[in-house]
């Protein structure tokens, strides 16, 4: 539904306010919403290799060698499905509850995961899916007596070429025609 504060005729409706929508699906499992994200991004970072010439040393090229797509986020709804993905284990029912093992494991658990962001006048999303990615770095669950606890996620994307060879990382795809070039 349109927000009426934010949907006026004043606002460009290519702003982007407010947050998004992140799912993630485990290998073999089921698309599922990690829940309230407080904060996040998508960052894309070349990687470039700077050629120089013999001599003299000087700058003659410089090439797109590979590129990281990551989708960094802060969530506060803490499930087992979130603390597993954070933790890089995965949660077992038990006796006493949903379990999840701190097993140390250097197997890591791969994710497909989607972001969908919609415009504040509701008219249009962009959908940015990548793949194939794993969820591993340092972070940390902060517990606050004033406020909500909350974690950090950091989602790297990684090449699924054999089965996407067009779109090997994955796509961004806006709700509207492309604008004519």
């Amino acid at each position: 539904m349109p927000d009426p504060i934010l949907c006026t005729e004043t606002v460009n409706p290519n702003y982007t306010i407010g947050t998004f929508t992140l799912f993630l699906q485990p290998s073999g499992g089921v698309e599922r919403s990690v829940g309230n994200i407080q904060t996040g991004s998508f960052q894309f970072t070349p990687q470039l290799f700077e050629h120089r010439r013999g001599i003299d040393n000087s700058l003659d090229d410089i090439l797109n060698i590979g590129s990281d797509y990551i989708i960094n986020a802060t969530g506060d709804e803490i499930t087992a499905d979130n603390l597993g993905a954070f933790l890089n284990e995965t949660p077992a029912n038990a006796v006493d509850g949903c379990r999840i093992p701190l097993t140390g494991s250097r197997c890591v658990r791969y994710y497909g995961a989607r972001l969908v962001h919609f415009f504040p006048c509701q008219t249009k999303s962009v959908e940015i899916i990548l793949w194939r990615t794993i969820i591993l770095a340092d972070t940390t669950l902060n517990f606050d007596a004033t406020a909500n606890a909350a974690f950090p996620l950091l989602i790297r994307a990684l090449s699924c070429a054999s089965i996407h060879p067009a779109e090997p990382y994955g796509r961004i795809t806006f709700s509207e025609a492309c604008p004519a070039s």
